[in-house]
């Protein structure tokens, strides 16, 4: 297999949970493609997913498994599988981050791999990648971010002609997405196709995202705090990435489990201090008053206090910036024990 110089190389960072068949799918489409290295850390999984990856170990030397006793969340996954990506990679090259329901599309890597230097001549920190669902349409949840608390006016000229709703304004229009050709400024990507430069990361606190937010807004802070920091962010629309997302979701509020909406205001909080200092608190306000709606909405509907009483402890700790809260007992709440 040819060997990339070190500024080029590629290790793919890939985080699982309970989803042996989905990441069946994504490795066999990943381990297809150019890439150097494929990090899998599984978040404790109880079903097959142990046997799957002893599998794929034993007949591909790309793969590193790195095993949890427990899930510790998304966040923590994608901030232990960046550690140990450094780590092996020398702090050179570039980290591809992505879930196990999701995958690059078929030339996906090839064509980054072509870029990679202009990217790093560019300076680029990071390179997201359009990211479409199983019907061919851009993911909501997927969709990068434009901040409009930081440079208000050039965003507007981008998103307010096609505008359909307030969540329009500050996501890159999906007519662009859908446009191949177009490298696109933006202030925040998800863990959905995100390509890493290691050698453009900050050293110290802020390299990696924070571990502890175990599900949502772990990828928006961390990218906005990049941009923050003076990294510039990327968009290239011809880089193409597929996720298998039920659709729904945070950026639907359709959010079951019901014990994601604690995480959900909670983590809204370092979210929006990254957006904007000025509307830090205005924002809280609203993203709370939402998700305490929904609860009181379903409380005088059938009875049940379950979200309202999440809504609430999420923001009662975001509040105080407590973020150790047992997953077990949201899990106990959202079950009604």
């Amino acid at each position: 297999m040819h060997l990339p110089t070190k500024s080029c190389c590629l290790t793919c960072i890939i985080v699982t949970y309970n989803r042996a068949e989905q990441l069946r799918h994504c490795l066999n489409i990943t381990l297809q493609q150019e890439v150097d290295r494929v990090i899998v850390i599984d978040n404790g999984s109880t079903d097959h997913t142990a046997q799957l990856l002893n599998d794929f170990k034993r007949n591909d030397s790309r793969m590193v498994v790195e095993r949890q006793k427990r899930s510790r969340g998304g966040s923590w996954g994608f901030a232990r599988g960046m550690r140990l990506g450094d780590r092996l990679m020398e702090s050179g090259g570039w980290l591809l981050l992505y879930d196990d329901d999701s995958w690059p599309e078929p030339g996906c890597i090839s064509t980054f791999r072509q870029r990679a230097r202009h990217y790093e001549d560019l300076g680029i920190a990071g390179v997201g990648a359009a990211v479409f669902g199983c019907d061919g349409k851009p993911v909501e949840s997927n969709r990068p971010v434009l901040n409009l608390f930081r440079r208000p006016l050039t965003v507007l000229r981008q998103t307010a002609p096609t505008a359909r709703s307030l969540r329009d304004l500050y996501h890159v229009p999906r007519r662009v997405i859908r446009s191949r050709g177009h490298q696109v400024r933006v202030d925040s990507i998800s863990f959905v196709g995100l390509f890493l430069n290691l050698s453009r990361l900050p050293k110290g606190p802020g390299r990696f995202p924070r571990g502890g937010l175990f599900l949502y807004s772990d990828d928006t802070t961390y990218s906005l705090e990049l941009v923050r920091r003076g990294r510039d962010l990327l968009l290239d629309t011809d880089l193409c990435f597929r996720h298998a997302t039920g659709g729904g979701g945070a950026a639907a509020g359709q959010l079951k489990p019901t014990w994601k909406h604690y995480y959900i205001v909670r983590n809204s909080f370092l979210m929006n201090r990254s957006l904007s200092q000025a509307w830090y608190l205005p924002l809280c306000i609203a993203t709370m008053m939402t998700h305490i709606g929904r609860g009181l909405r379903e409380g005088c509907h059938t009875g049940d206090w379950t979200l309202l009483r999440l809504a609430y402890l999420g923001g009662w700790d975001g509040m105080r910036n407590h973020y150790s809260r047992s997953h077990g007992f949201l899990e106990a709440i959202s079950a009604g024990r």
